[in-house]
């Protein structure tokens, strides 16, 4: 396993402020890995987060570099992505819900003769 891909003294908030991802219940740095695989972080990104396929070689590089075997890195590539999708459902639910009791309160108001609350425009599903 490579010297400062993971981080026992990092975060789940540093993670999140983009020094690293949580990955396998470890957060690594990203930057570390691409530096070290001669790859863009974005690219590495993009990857960890589903959003880009790797090849088979790739994943073994990777996985490798991370001290896993293949079988664990993909599953744990899945789980990530999987985490991912339902976070991003989650807020969209929660979005449309807020939106929902607005349209309700804003009805209400019409209703009862008075203006509806002023929206930002763009932001309603």
């Amino acid at each position: 396993m490579a010297r400062g891909i993971f981080s026992d003294r990092q975060t789940e908030r540093q993670a999140k402020e983009g020094e690293g991802i949580i990955f396998a219940g470890r957060v690594i740095n990203l930057r570390a890995i691409a530096r070290a695989q001669g790859i863009s972080v974005s690219n590495l990104s993009r990857v960890f987060r589903g959003q880009k396929g790797m090849t088979t070689e790739y994943a073994m590089k990777i996985a490798s570099y991370l001290g896993m075997g293949l079988e664990e890195f993909l599953d744990a590539i899945a789980e990530r992505i999987k985490t991912i999708r339902e976070n991003e459902e989650a807020i969209i639910k929660q979005h449309l819900d807020r939106a929902g009791r607005e349209d309700k309160q804003d009805v209400a108001r019409i209703l009862k003769g008075q203006p509806p609350v002023p929206r930002l425009p763009g932001l309603r599903a």
